[in-house]
């Protein structure tokens, strides 16, 4: 048995490495990229018809009941490729089995479900300057969405291609309702409501990056230029965003950082 159990495994391994890389996944930490940069609309929704949702009715959920502790909010997602000039995915999907709304801070009574779209590579790029000599006092941070026009092409395409999902069965079937219904036929409008509603979606990055260049903050093996023993090792020295979460580049960077402080060291 023990041997008939082991093959199986061993067999159930090999099918894995053949399979293709999936599309969507599930389950996955919610740690997405949203810089300073990257935007994404709310499309959401609850019972009462107010925003994008699928609602349903739901015996075997307490309506006053919140999230299990043990979900994970962003259940499932995807990465399309909606420019037909895009050398990989460039909008990815984050589908929440909830309501929701300004990062949860709005509470949104009744059932519903929301999918959020984001740029993955915007163009547009924002600032981070001091207010002031005074170390406590707050930075000026502006992230200057949209600044680059490309990155509001790319948006409608992705809103408009999420749409087309959620609009097709069996997602359909739930009869969800927009709390912003938009005609996504009218540019100018799909715009306004973009611009109304885009807002980050995290993990800022470039803020002190990495380059050959004399305007770089840090050198190709993460050195503080100017400033002898210092190293910055996370996503502020990305020089863009890659197409995807920044969790796993982050680490990367902090291994290679350690091994470029132990070189110096010697």
């Amino acid at each position: 048995d023990e041997e008939r159990d082991a093959a199986r495994g061993r067999g159930e391994a090999e099918e894995r490495k053949r399979r293709p890389p999936a599309l969507f996944w599930l389950g996955e930490e919610t740690l997405h990229p949203g810089e300073g940069a990257l935007t994404f609309l709310r499309y959401q929704g609850i019972e009462e018809g107010r925003e994008r949702a699928f609602e349903g009715p739901n015996p075997n959920r307490d309506p006053n009941r919140a999230l299990d502790s043990s979900q994970n909010p962003a259940e499932a997602g995807a990465f399309l490729t909606v420019s037909p000039d895009a050398p990989a995915p460039d909008v990815q999907l984050h589908f929440v089995i909830a309501a929701l709304e300004d990062h949860g801070r709005t509470k949104v009574p009744g059932h519903g479900f929301s999918c959020h779209v984001c740029v993955l590579r915007p163009e547009s790029h924002g600032t981070v300057r001091l207010a002031s000599v005074d170390a406590r006092a707050a930075p000026l941070i502006d992230p200057a969405f949209f600044s680059d026009s490309r990155d509001m092409e790319v948006m409608k395409r992705g809103v408009r291609a999420m749409y087309r999902i959620l609009e097709t069965a069996p997602l359909s079937n739930h009869k969800g309702r927009d709390r912003y219904p938009i005609d996504l036929s009218d540019d100018d409008a799909l715009e306004r409501l973009i611009r109304a509603r885009a807002d980050t979606v995290y993990h800022p990055v470039g803020t002190a990056r990495m380059g050959s260049d004399d305007a770089a903050v840090c050198d190709p093996r993460l050195r503080v230029r100017g400033v002898e023993g210092l190293y910055v090792a996370d996503a502020s020295v990305m020089p863009k965003l890659i197409s995807g979460n920044t969790n796993a580049p982050s680490i990367m960077i902090g291994e290679r950082c350690a091994d470029f402080v132990t070189a110096d060291l010697g």
